[in-house]
Order: structure tokens, then sequence, then C-alpha cells
């Protein structure tokens, strides 16, 4: 049960800050269910990578997500913010590969934590 704190609290943190965001700028741009992406696809990447790299522990699948819906909680901030700026497949697509390039690196060089 302790296991799933850590996602659990990204998907609460990253869904009310997005859905601040979006809310905001709705007269920008629409939602569209590719924005679920930035969300979804950063915490399964960060998930498969961390549990096949050894040395990692159960601190660290509580800890993790927390830098993780930090960062992606900035990057759709920063996406409401310049979502104008762009058109709407490099505003879902750069946010999103964003985020799983973080989730990687943070999966990969992330120190094993002792418990």
């Amino acid at each position: 049960m302790i296991l799933l704190f850590g996602p659990v609290l990204y998907f609460w943190v990253t869904i009310i800050v997005s859905a601040a965001s979006w809310f905001f700028s709705r007269k920008k741009r629409e939602f569209h269910l590719w924005d679920l992406a930035l969300i979804v696809v950063p915490l399964l990447l960060w998930f498969a990578v961390a549990n096949f790299r050894p040395g990692k522990s159960i601190a660290n699948l509580m800890m993790e997500p927390y830098f993780l819906a930090a960062f992606v909680s900035v990057v759709i901030i920063l996406r409401s913010v310049f979502s104008k700026n762009f058109n709407r497949k490099t505003t879902i697509f750069l946010p999103t590969l964003f985020g799983v390039i973080f989730a990687i690196l943070l999966a990969l060089l992330f120190p094993g934590m002792q418990e």
C-alpha cells in the first residue's frame, strides 16, 4: 500500500496543476485527449525503467515521483503560457518528450536510497 503513495501523489499533483493550467488557458487553446499523455506517459516510462534498474528500493519508488511531478507540473505551466506561440502538435509533442526524457534520466541517474 505504501508503495503506491508516490505515484498516487504524482497523479494528484499533476492533475490539480494541469486542471488549473488548462482552466486559465482555455481561451488560448482547447483541451484534447492527447494532453493526458503529458501526465501518464512519463510516469509509466519512469516506472518501467526504475523497476528494471538494480539497486532501487521502496524509498526510491516513493521519492522519485515527487521530482517527476514537480518537473511535469512546471512543463504543464510553461506549455500553457507558450501555447499560443506554437501550433497544437508542437505544444503536445515537445512537453511530452521533455517529460519522457526527464523520467528516464531520473530513473537511471537517481541513486539508490536506503530504506
